[in-house]
């Protein structure tokens, strides 16, 4: 159990996220950040996590390992335009605890939040005509699926596999359209998660 020493006010998810009705998403991935720049949770209020059972495992974790995520993927971030983050759809315990021992930096997995009105509008047409196609796609494929009561998914199906892989062509080009209005923006992330391999 940890009791919360009230020198941060969090803020609820959606309180964070009112000034952004309309919003896009550019996943950064796992990236460095610092704690103290975590405003929002998901679940509420944040008292109750600080003295649920997980939070005691995670105490009991950083006390026998010290500050050592194995899954930062699991701590899920947005990234708001102000620079601040908000936990979306998991990692308050991590969030509360980091800050609680001021922590310097963790990592998370992080998506880079861009407001529909500061998107470069031809960008954000040419984002939405992809949107399309990637439907339309979906829908060939999943009647491609359900015309085959025998179907598995794997690369024998070849009329699936050619539709599929039009699908992941696709998810790159509207990827790459985010990373760009990241940059044009100044939304990106600044310290990227780097993997040590040796």
């Amino acid at each position: 159990m940890l009791i919360l020493s009230g020198n941060k006010k969090w803020k609820k998810f959606n309180e964070v996220m009112v000034d952004y009705p309309s919003y896009l998403v550019y996943p950064a991935g796992i990236c460095s950040i610092k704690p103290e720049d975590i405003i929002g949770l998901c679940n509420w209020p944040p008292e109750e996590t600080a003295a649920d059972e997980k939070m005691g495992r995670l105490i009991s974790s950083v006390r026998a390992k010290g500050w050592y995520d194995e899954h930062p993927g699991d701590l899920h971030l947005y990234k708001i335009p102000t620079g601040k983050y908000t936990v979306c759809s998991g990692g308050d315990h991590r969030s509360i605890l980091s800050n609680e021992l001021s922590i310097p930096r963790i990592n998370a997995n992080v998506d880079v939040v861009i407001p529909e009105n500061l998107f470069d509008q031809k960008e954000l047409l040419f984002h939405n005509a992809i949107e399309n196609q990637i439907r339309d796609l979906e829908n060939e494929a999943n009647e491609i699926k359900m015309s085959d009561p025998y179907f598995e998914f794997d690369s024998t199906n070849i009329a699936y596999d050619h539709v599929f892989k039009k699908i992941e062509s696709l998810h790159r080009q509207q990827t790459e359209i985010l990373r760009r209005e990241c940059v044009r923006l100044n939304l990106h992330v600044s310290y990227p998660f780097r993997l040590n391999l040796r």
